[in-house]
């Protein structure tokens, strides 16, 4: 059980990082921070090298038993601005749960999610966002947290924490479009803000130390190509196609000096760190050497002053603690019938009667507390079915996985699109024409040896573009899946998009 105290804590943590950012709870409008602590290593979850130094930072930092909130990176889960016909928040949900194997290659049953109105629209509409993750994400997050002995109040996504924040500090560009970029120790994250409001976010998995960015020309490199590759994503799906006013960046661990500098000369846009969302803070800005704006956006959601709030807690992770809470109580009663037992022993003496007396009132107790206890017992075993029945697959990732293998060294893919009943469509980039043309090949070969849609892979659109001074081939693939082809397929439910 959590101790009782007028501080919470944010903790990070991944195979590079734990973080832990230690607020002040009070009522005003700004957070008053009283430590920030980090430890940079490297923890191969699959040895339990990271529960024993997420055990060692706990002990260190006094986090036992302390009220702790968690937060899920971005790229460990799908995220979607969409627009949604109503303006209730029960109904979107709803909406949400009948169609999210749209948006992800799982069962509804794998899948925990929740969302935030962004704005609410005149003719009765809404902008969300939406936040999908699988619930084995969600908790093989959590257990690593149990297993050092702390119980999550609250696990927050990422991309609604940043935007949180950077919304509540405001900028120069509030009434503008600017991003915000979050350099995190495995993965990189930007939002992109429209006159104050969340309209694009954006994230993918990399490990990079980002403080060498001036010194390492692939740490550099591979900065500019992935806020490159953001910024004309979001020109792409923005309805006036237009791009940013200014760029932002953060780190939760790394001053992004060196980045700025680094991302000057490959950017046309002006880039600076994100210190306006030092305004967040009204007390304890010396703990803060770096910038942790995805931390304070989550502390904003714990006071309740966070414009988009999401919690990913599954409703599995939810009843077993329900499931605890009752094991407490029980433990509780017990105790106090052991107490009055103890106690009738010492009256025995006294008088018979009165043992008797009390003895009866304990064996009531004991037949109340009976259901409460089968009940418990009955539930344990009701969750124990379910996470054997737990099975994760899709076709659309086997689908992606043969695409790639057949890829020529010089072919790069850019976006999948995979829908039962019609095919799938590649885009992407070859350096030269034959290569795109063996790439095809590739796929025919491949699908006549497995005997499916693959061997009808065409190329659709070639066009030569300019990249970085070179020419290289711009191409778009189908893969069209015919009515003989249909009858071959595993599972017709599946549709699945990846950028």
């Amino acid at each position: 059980m959590a101790r009782s105290s007028a501080h919470y804590y944010i903790l990070q943590f991944d195979q590079h990082l734990i973080s832990a950012l230690k607020v002040r709870r009070g009522g005003g409008e700004k957070l008053e921070i009283a430590g920030f602590w980090r430890k940079r290593g490297d923890w191969p979850s699959e040895t339990g090298e990271l529960t024993t130094a997420l055990r060692e930072f706990v002990q260190e930092h006094d986090l036992q038993g302390a009220e702790v909130y968690t937060i899920l990176p971005r790229h460990e889960m799908t995220t979607r601005v969409l627009t949604m016909p109503s303006q209730s928040r029960d109904e979107i949900v709803r909406m949400l749960e009948y169609s999210a194997e749209e948006y992800v290659p799982y069962r509804r049953a794998e899948i925990v999610l929740d969302c935030a109105i962004l704005e609410k629209q005149p003719d009765g509409h809404s902008r969300v966002l939406a936040v999908l993750a699988h619930h084995e994400v969600v908790e093989q997050h959590v257990q690593k947290l149990q297993e050092v002995g702390l119980e999550p109040a609250g696990v927050f996504a990422s991309t609604a924490c940043l935007a949180s924040a950077a919304r509540a500090a405001g900028s120069g560009e509030e009434s503008g479009r600017y991003a915000l970029a979050n350099l995190g120790s495995a993965g990189f994250e930007v939002v992109i803000m429209h006159d104050g409001k969340l309209s694009f976010g954006r994230g993918i998995a990399t490990v990079q130390d980002w403080t060498q960015a001036t010194e390492d020309p692939h740490v550099s490199e591979e900065l500019a190509i992935e806020m490159r590759g953001s910024l004309s994503a979001y020109r792409r799906e923005s309805e006036d196609g237009l791009g940013v006013d200014a760029v932002y960046l953060c780190s939760d661990w790394a001053s992004v000096a060196k980045a700025c500098e680094a991302l000057a000369p490959e950017l046309s846009y002006p880039i600076q760190e994100a210190d306006f969302t030092r305004a967040l803070v009204s007390q304890g800005l010396e703990h803060l050497d770096v910038l942790p704006v995805t931390a304070l956006g989550a502390a904003l959601t714990v006071q309740g002053r966070a414009d988009w709030a999401i919690n990913l807690e599954s409703e599995s992770l939810r009843k077993a603690r329900s499931t605890r809470s009752l094991r407490r109580t029980v433990a509780q009663y017990a105790g106090l019938a052991a107490a009055v037992l103890a106690l009738l022993g010492v009256l025995f003496f006294q008088h018979v009667h009165y043992k008797e007396s009390y003895a009866q009132e304990l064996r009531q107790q004991v037949e109340t507390l009976r259901p409460a206890a089968e009940n418990i017992i009955e539930k344990q075993r009701q969750l124990a079915i379910l996470q054997r029945q737990v099975a994760r697959g899709g076709t659309a990732l086997e689908y992606l996985a043969r695409v790639t293998d057949v890829a020529p060294d010089d072919v790069n893919l850019t976006r999948f699109y995979f829908v039962y009943g019609q095919g799938i469509m590649l885009e992407g980039r070859a350096k030269s024409f034959p290569d795109l043309d063996q790439f095809v090949g590739n796929l025919r070969s491949n699908g006549r040896e497995r005997r499916d849609f693959f061997r009808n892979a065409v190329i659709t659109t070639q066009r030569s573009e300019s990249e970085r001074g070179q020419s290289v081939t711009a191409y778009h693939i189908s893969i069209p899946m015919r009515e003989t082809d249909l009858e071959e397929a595993e599972d017709g439910s599946e549709v699945a998009s990846i950028d």
